[in-house]
């Protein structure tokens, strides 16, 4: 059985929604590896941007857009423990391109809103 932790792999950097593209393309020139653009609201993870997208921010001329408006928001979340088939299968029932392992205890939306009401 292979676990989410075990197939975790590459870079990342998390930059803030409200970030230009050049305070992200600095971000990217300090990394010596490709990363993967995680973009945050608070403590909430609002998308991502993949790679070749980030290697598009050096073509852009608007340097004065902001890097939450080319986030990618289809993926799901996966914790460590989580077996890949569970993880797979999120990801088809979603139609998402991307699992996102977080450490952090998730708390599904749906439970939530039942605690809430």
């Amino acid at each position: 059985m292979r676990y989410a932790r075990n197939a975790a792999a590459g870079r990342f950097i998390v930059v803030p929604s409200e970030a230009s593209f050049a305070e992200v393309l600095a971000k990217l020139l300090a990394e010596t590896t490709p990363a993967v653009i995680l973009v945050a609201s608070g403590n909430r993870i609002r998308g991502y941007v993949p790679a070749d997208a980030a290697i598009d921010l050096t073509r852009r001329e608007a340097s004065d857009k902001r890097i939450g408006t080319i986030a990618c928001r289809k993926f799901v979340l996966a914790q460590p423990g989580d077996t890949m088939f569970k993880v797979i299968g999120r990801l088809a029932r979603r139609k998402s391109d991307m699992a996102i392992m977080s450490r952090a205890q998730v708390e599904s939306r749906a439970s939530a809103w039942s605690r809430a009401s």
